[in-house]
């Protein structure tokens, strides 16, 4: 199963999916940002923003927490791609000045993490610059200080005993 979030209808559509029960059935449950212009926050579509934005973050949280139960959640963070959710002139645009990114590194994303791969929690960024960039593993944002780090540590603790199934 690819769950593909699209702008309009990606909220109300994961609102009615049990994560849990996706998770645990026995489809692959593949999850694409549909571009990461979107995580890096364009002010144009703050909607875009904000739902990309929590997808990222869910991935990275829950996604450390999945592995202990034979599952793992990744994301592939693709800057444009040409798809129908824009128009023709646009992606023309974009392309003039070659910063359309390759589809072939959205699917290199895909079966690198299918199969016995043991990454969970990984977004994984795919730009234009694909040929010579490759795919790009990001990571969370640092921690303003050593006692920032050690609260968040204390709080997943504390959590992590509500995040197990019942």
């Amino acid at each position: 199963m690819v769950l593909t979030p699209r702008l309009t209808e990606g909220y109300s559509r994961l609102r009615r999916i049990n994560l849990w029960d996706l998770l645990h059935s026995n489809h692959s449950g593949l999850y694409s940002c549909e571009a990461v212009c979107f995580v890096l926050s364009c002010i144009s579509s703050c909607l875009g923003s904000l739902f990309l934005s929590a997808l990222t973050g869910f991935v990275r949280s829950y996604g450390s927490y999945l592995p202990s139960e034979k599952i793992t959640l990744n994301a592939a963070n693709p800057n444009v791609v040409r798809t129908n959710i824009s128009t023709g002139p646009f992606y023309e645009s974009l392309a003039a000045k070659s910063l359309l990114t390759p589809i072939e590194g959205v699917v290199e994303v895909f079966e690198k993490l299918l199969g016995d791969n043991a990454t969970s929690g990984g977004c994984f960024e795919i730009g234009p610059n694909y040929e010579t960039q490759g795919i790009v593993l990001r990571h969370a944002p640092e921690f303003l200080d050593t006692e920032s780090k050690e609260a968040c540590d204390l709080v997943e603790a504390r959590g992590r005993s509500l995040q197990l199934p019942v």
